[in-house]
């Protein structure tokens, strides 16, 4: 069998491992294969990025904002903010808005 057989062989066997995306990425069809942007996050692991900075900003008792760039020192600081909004998440608060009253409207009148 010749050399350039063998690698041929080989290359083909090996070559789907150069076509997937990472985990927590998925295919981006509009995109060649290879050139940038081709692999795109998954909407999944967009929501777990954002429950993480918020669970982060709830155990170090700080605001999302300082969390996140904790995590990713080397965000813009401009690009915090949107960041956090497209993950459900205000800056200059410590995690999720929980509750019934997310909007800050008082709670309704008990029945008598």
């Amino acid at each position: 069998m010749d050399i350039e057989k063998i690698i041929d062989e080989e290359f083909q066997a090996i070559s789907h491992l150069l076509e997937k995306c990472w985990d927590g990425y998925q295919r981006n069809y509009d995109v060649p294969k290879g050139e940038q942007g081709s692999c795109e996050i998954k909407k999944e692991a967009a929501e777990d990025a954002g429950e993480h900075v918020a669970n982060k900003a709830v155990r170090d008792k700080t605001t999302n904002a300082k969390a996140l760039k904790d995590l990713i020192p080397e965000l813009p600081d401009d690009e915090i903010g949107p960041w956090l909004r497209n993950h459900g998440l205000e800056p200059e608060e410590t995690g999720y808005k929980r509750g019934a009253n997310v909007d800050d409207t008082p709670p309704p009148e008990p029945f008598t």
